[in-house]
């Protein structure tokens, strides 16, 4: 057909493809106009379901081998834009990412109908499944241009397309649905140009029958699930043809063979006529299909002449050798063509099988670089760079990245060359090419300033070649992120000792890292009123945890940090005989070092299961858990929670008399004055005023952190006043306290609870403090209570 006539065939049809896309336009702009209902006001459309003789078109689009289709999805509580999967040989019915689910409510109330927007009547689709979400985001990531920056968030299969009659039209761009058609009891008639025969329904698969080369018949499946064609390996292996090179497969008059070369795979897939394979979208590239169900026929009408795709059918021949050398003569012969970027991994894969030296191997390197798409050639490098490391091939990996690197300017995602930068230099340092290590590194950590694994590596490069004070500049911000936190502390504490100058303590790197995390100080000093002129000391305890945060896109959302800002907050304004601080760290979201039977007690006795509540003299709860944003709000919340207390004069005085020996051992005495009119106890605990635990929620250093009880019971003792006087004496060694510590940790984990770090279980006596207090039985209300901070061990019998 001369392209004169093939555009004359498809001239109505572009005129109504023409003000479809008006339509669909009109549609999208209307989703994003602020006028349009709100989200939570949104209605589905109860009558938005195709009807008898209704009609609805979705756009679609062949992208990187998939059938895609643009559409818009809402329900009562939402409307997004998404690209679907079109799978119509997948016996599914809707499956949908959580990313969109979640939003869109689907899951709320017993499930939520999800309504498909389409050219005309919309489809209305009852519950979801879970698909494969990892291979969803990997595709949006690497085609998110040609998916116009809208996510693919799931798929259509079978089981919703089954029930309406069906038109694919990939030239044209659109699959047409409509309501099934009017039972005849016989095909349709057949037209110029188009060929009509039978079809069976087996296992929610539309099958049709094909005579293959010999007269035996066959049957192969309608399938839109991946590019090509596929033909069952088993049986060309039987006819000695391993490529697919079958011969003719005739669909009535029509032989398919012209138009595709068929792949060998295996067929999961069954018929009771024998199933030959499913057809692909290359096959829906040629023809317009029809599919009417209810009379059981298949119309195909030529929309592209046959033009057989010989590189296609040398790529098949050439990987079932399993050898380099045919693999590398197709690259060569057809390096355009499109298997040729599947075709070079393939080269690499056997090479390595093979044991091939890296100088023979850079080859297929080579050649994998050049058949990616041009501008995401940095990109996929660390996925080939992830390859080779698991494959245990080091030397491949540097020479992977190095070949992403050249392209790093052209790539869509800017970050990507300087990832490609980190990894080399982290494998270069490991071989111990500093020079190398250091070019790579440094051009890294100009493209990811903020990156702590960058920060380390530079650390430790700058350590190897004595450089100490970068080395301890790169550790110190290392410390900051999670991830890398407990290496930089390891690494600092080796810089110290090396430098012989003041020995590594929370307060040193709480001065370097200053600046570089969210802190918080009250803008005003406490002023003692007429009605806070009392003697009353308010014990505030923070329940929080180092993890506490989600994930929100590639980064963390904190939580954890506000709460922290805020005791910060809490400890700039009040003196410590007016408010004393004890921070419990928990097992929710995930568990800790940190954490001890101490606090777990604590927020059970409380009632509390997650890290979000400030409790103020164990009656008044105030909250605990933000955003580092909303910090000075939290603070406001629980300075005027502690004021209120302040008002209140206590029964009792508490006087704390201490020290901490050389030894470790802590002693001293809790001189507690006044008459108790009820029941009360007295708890001694010692706390660390700062500890390093870089957790996920970006808190470096932990204030005044509870590590567990001096007198050696979580409830302490009861309160027994002679002449209004009572002495609590206490002594145990921090040894003890942080073998209790990690006594508990270990039965938590046998109790099957999750594995904790043993980052930081050890009590610097540095940072001891001592805080005791007393409560009500009665009302588990704290009335009193007091702190003394201590300072460096002293020796056995010195005084204090």
């Amino acid at each position: 057909m001369c392209p004169a006539e093939r555009l004359r065939r498809r001239l109505p049809r572009t005129v109504s493809i023409i003000s479809g896309l008006l339509l669909f336009t009109a549609t999208s702009l209307f989703a994003q106009d602020p006028s349009a209902p709100t989200p939570d006001s949104l209605p589905v459309d109860e009558e938005a379901v195709a009807t008898p003789g209704s009609e609805s078109r979705i756009p679609i689009r062949v992208i990187a081998g998939r059938l895609v289709a643009r559409v818009e999805l809402s329900t009562r509580f939402r409307r997004i834009a998404a690209n679907l999967w079109i799978d119509f040989d997948n016996p599914i019915s809707f499956e949908l990412h959580n990313r969109a689910a979640d939003p869109l409510g689907v899951d709320r109330g017993g499930g939520q109908p999800v309504t498909v927007h389409l050219l005309g009547e919309n489809l209305v689709i009852d519950g979801r499944e879970h698909g494969d979400e990892e291979a969803m985001e990997e595709f949006t990531r690497l085609y998110s241009r040609e998916l116009g920056e809208v996510a693919v968030l799931g798929t259509i299969g079978a089981k919703v397309l089954e029930n309406y009659h069906l038109i694919f039209d990939v030239v044209d761009g659109f699959i047409t649905i409509s309501s099934p058609a009017e039972k005849t009891g016989q095909a349709p008639p057949e037209e110029e140009g188009s060929i009509v025969t039978s079809i069976s329904l087996t296992n929610d698969l539309v099958w049709f029958p094909v005579r293959i080369e010999g007269g035996e018949l066959r049957a192969m499946a309608l399938g839109s699930s991946r590019y090509d064609s596929l033909v069952d390996a088993d049986f060309c292996d039987e006819l000695d043809r391993p490529a697919g090179d079958i011969g003719t497969v005739l669909l009535k008059t029509l032989d398919l063979h012209q138009y595709v070369a068929l792949r060998p795979e295996p067929i999961v897939q069954v018929h009771p006529d024998g199933a030959l394979g499913v057809t692909g979208i290359n096959l829906l590239e040629h023809f317009r299909v029809e599919v009417d169900r209810v009379n059981r026929s298949i119309r195909f009408t030529e929309t592209e002449p046959a033009e057989f795709p010989l590189e296609d059918l040398a790529f098949f021949r050439a990987r079932i050798e399993e050898e380099p050398e045919p693999l590398l003569a197709f690259l060569e012969e057809y390096e355009d063509a499109r298997l040729a970027r599947e075709a070079a991994p393939l080269l690499l894969e056997l090479q390595i099988e093979l044991g091939a030296e890296a100088e023979d191997c850079r080859v297929a390197l080579e050649w994998i670089d050049k058949t990616r798409i041009e501008d995401l050639r940095s990109t996929e490098a660390l996925a080939t760079m992830k390859m080779l490391l698991e494959s245990r091939r080091p030397d491949l990996a540097i020479l992977a990245g190095q070949l992403g690197i050249e392209s790093g300017r052209k790539d869509r995602y800017p970050d990507a060359v300087h990832k490609l930068h980190t990894q080399v230099g982290e494998l270069l340092l490991a071989e111990g090419d500093n020079y190398e290590a250091w070019e790579h590194l440094l051009s890294a950590a100009f493209g990811l300033p903020d990156d702590g694994k960058v920060k380390l590596l530079l650390g430790e490069l700058y350590e190897r070649q004595e450089r100490w004070l970068r080395a301890q500049s790169q550790y110190i911000q290392a410390v900051i992120p999670p991830e890398t936190g407990p290496q930089a502390i390891a690494g600092l504490e080796r810089l110290q000792e090396k430098m012989g100058g003041e020995t590594l303590s929370v307060d040193l790197v709480d001065r370097m890292i200053r600046g570089k995390v969210h802190n918080f100080s009250a803008a005003t000093e406490f002023e003692v009123t007429p009605e806070t002129d009392n003697n009353h000391c308010v014990l505030v305890e923070l329940f929080t945890n180092p993890h506490f945060g989600r994930k929100q896109g590639e980064g963390w959302q904190s939580f954890a940090v506000g709460g922290a800002m805020a005791i910060e907050g809490l400890l700039s304004h009040y003196p410590r005989d007016r408010v004393v601080v004890l921070v419990h760290h928990i097992d929710a979201p995930e568990p800790c070092a940190s954490m001890n039977d101490f606090g777990s007690s604590a927020a059970r006795a409380y009632g509390l299961a997650e890290p979000n509540r400030t409790v103020i003299d164990g009656r008044d709860f105030g909250p605990g858990a933000e955003r580092w944003r909303n910090a000075e709000p939290l603070y406001e919340q629980n300075r005027l929670l502690v004021l209120e207390r302040l008002k209140k004069a206590s029964p009792f005085q508490l006087k704390i008399d201490a020290e901490v020996a050389t030894d470790g051992r802590v002693h001293g005495s809790v001189q507690v004055d006044g008459e108790a009119e009820k029941s009360c106890q007295v708890q001694v605990v010692l706390a660390e005023r700062g500890v390093l635990y870089p957790g996920k929620a970006q808190v470096v250093v932990h204030r005044m952190l509870a590590r567990g009880s001096l007198l050696g019971r979580v409830y302490g003792v009861d309160l027994v006043p002679r002449d209004g006087k009572a002495t609590i004496e206490f002594s145990r060694t921090l040894d003890e306290i942080t073998a209790e510590n990690v006594a508990f940790l270990e039965e938590y984990e046998q109790a099957g609870g999750g594995a904790a770090s043993r980052l930081s279980v050890s009590i610097d006596p540095r940072q001891v403090s001592i805080v005791a207090f007393v409560r009500d039985v009665s009302t588990q209300q704290i009335v009193q209570a007091a702190q003394l901070d201590l300072g460096d061990p002293i020796e056995e019998g010195s005084a204090w």
